[in-house]
């Protein structure tokens, strides 16, 4: 509720209250908005659920409005061990020792267990579990599909009744695309990841290649990915609403626009934006386990972020220095206020943060 400094003629409309029988300005803005139809002023939330609006107009109330908020992809964990892709051609590039180029960034991006023993990457955080090119790239994602209940209904009786029930539950477990709009950055590095991605897929299915020790234990397929969509609130502090698939990976790949030809062009811009394909099955909205989950990610692939070790190793960021740090820093839900939290370790934040 505002305070009574907040009226321009404070002194006035306390004087216009009393003399109407009313206790302060506040209860004199109620009574003027009820006058008009719409409510009181300071309740009208209240009103929109308590009781029936009898006016014509809508309750002036303004309207949800989210954040984009985050897409994010898990890493899958493709075995691009140098002797297991040696036989696929297409791999070759991946060969690379370098850990400065984005062709090894992408080869220990895709496959972390590998990466824990090979040499480290200026690119690619070892503790971060999601795609992060992926997810800084991205320009559209096309919409999961709604939910709904299947309705039963009866045989028509002698009068043509029928009598209806529900006859399923109110989830998306079935087979279903998301189709992805990358902005691919100059040397190519969005293509790179998406057509290394698939063509070991297509190797995994019919030979030679396999995958790491532990996924053949586990029987696990390795190249599944999660889709994470993740919205906020207008001021961009808390979680709104949240989505994700139960697993997916690229089954398409727009590589062949690029080798169009124009001769009029004398520079190709096909390949700017780069459309992939997911396969992906189930879609759960909203469910409050998906956050707990998201939390035991970041803690599984940072052993730092753990409760207890966390306030001792990193710094939450302030919300002032979000945009001074970015690009740093791991995502934390607070499950008490759903505020998406961000923290960056203690020397990193000491840095980024020094003269602001």
């Amino acid at each position: 509720m505002a305070e009574a400094t907040d009226f321009i003629y404070s002194q006035i409309m306390q004087h216009v209250a009393e003399s109407g029988g009313l206790d302060d300005q506040y209860a004199l803005m109620d009574n003027v908005s009820r006058t008009m139809g719409a409510g009181a002023e300071y309740s009208r939330y209240n009103d929109i659920f308590y009781g029936i609006n009898r006016s014509t107009g809508l309750a002036p109330l303004p309207m949800h409005r989210e954040l984009q908020g985050l897409v994010l992809f898990t890493r899958p964990n493709l075995n691009l061990s140098y002797d297991n892709i040696a036989p696929v051609r297409q791999l070759a590039a991946l060969f690379t020792q370098d850990p400065d180029t984005y062709q090894y960034a992408v080869r220990m991006a895709l496959d972390p267990t590998t990466y824990k023993v090979a040499k480290k990457s200026p690119l690619v955080d070892s503790f971060m579990p999601y795609l992060t090119l992926l997810t800084n790239t991205i320009a559209t994602a096309s919409a999961p599909p709604d939910i709904g209940l299947n309705a039963y209904s009866s045989p028509e009786g002698a009068a043509k009744e029928v009598w209806i029930m529900n006859d399923s539950i109110a989830e998306y477990n079935g087979r279903y695309d998301i189709t992805c709009t990358f902005n691919n950055i100059k040397g190519n590095a969005v293509l790179a990841m998406l057509h290394a991605w698939i063509i070991y897929i297509g190797a995994l299915r019919v030979g030679p290649i396999v995958p790491h020790p532990i996924q053949r234990k586990r029987n696990e397929m390795d190249y599944f990915t999660r889709i994470e969509r993740i919205k906020l609130e207008e001021n961009g502090r808390k979680i709104a609403s949240w989505f994700h698939c139960g697993a997916a990976f690229p089954t398409n790949l727009s590589i062949g626009a690029g080798f169009g030809f124009n001769r009029e062009e004398a520079t190709e811009f096909e390949n700017k934006q780069i459309s992939v394909q997911f396969a992906c099955v189930g879609a759960v909205y909203n469910d409050p386990i998906q956050l707990i989950e998201f939390n035991y990610r970041i803690m599984r692939w940072n052993p730092n972020m753990v409760d207890g070790v966390r306030s001792q190793k990193y710094t939450k960021i302030p919300r002032q220095y979000l945009l001074a740090t970015n690009y740093n820093g791991y995502p934390w839900i607070n499950l008490a206020t759903q505020e998406l939290e961000w923290y960056v370790d203690n020397e990193t934040y000491a840095q980024l943060t020094k003269g602001l």
